[in-house]
């Protein structure tokens, strides 16, 4: 068992040697995952209590700095995940389950699924890193998610109510995040209804 954030993790490990890349086999599990803490967006602390400031951003709104995704050609991986609840920043899920595998310089999640806010999502994930352009193809899911049921697990007084559903297709392909922007391409439906 290890810790990770304020939750304790679960699971099993195991590396086999390969011909051209080791093959790593992995499944996770916890009961309560908090990574709030490893995920705040205010400056991180300082001696003396303080908090230091973000070091001054670029004007540019996504990086131009490439990827460097070579780390996903050295391992093979095949990887599940469970978690019965799982805090983020701005969103809490329930019953947390996907599955992962890696496989030379190409990554799948199909699919990760969780409850949010009362509702459902699904989310599958495609990345090819086998080229400088590394290819995205993602599609995500999100039915009849209650807002206000939401907030109220992460202690937000925030007076927003209703249902939420979404379905996301897009697809791009560049070698940073400024030409993924570039070039993405893909469909986005969003519907609120109950909202006020």
């Amino acid at each position: 068992a290890a810790t990770l954030g304020e939750g304790r993790i679960t699971g099993a490990l195991s590396v086999k040697a390969g011909a051209d890349r080791p093959f790593v086999e992995a499944t996770l599990a916890s009961e309560r995952l908090d990574l709030r803490p490893l995920l705040r967006r205010e400056g991180h602390a300082v001696a003396g209590g303080a908090t230091a400031p973000h070091p001054q951003r670029s004007r540019k709104v996504f990086s131009t700095y490439s990827f460097d995704f070579s780390w996903l050609r050295r391992a093979d991986v095949s990887a599940s995940v469970d978690v019965d609840h799982l805090l983020l920043p701005r969103l809490a899920v329930e019953d947390v389950h996907g599955t992962a595998r890696l496989e030379a310089g190409r990554l799948r999640l199909q699919p990760l699924t969780a409850g949010v806010g009362g509702g459902r999502l699904e989310l599958d994930l495609a990345l090819d890193a086998r080229d400088p352009a590394a290819k995205l193809a993602a599609s995500l899911k999100v039915e009849d998610l209650d807002i206000h049921a939401m907030l109220q697990t992460l202690w937000s007084s925030e007076p927003i109510d209703g249902l939420l559903n979404l379905d996301i297709k897009a697809h791009t392909a560049g070698a940073s995040p400024a030409a993924w922007m570039a070039h993405m391409n893909g469909d986005v439906i969003a519907v609120a209804k109950k909202g006020h």
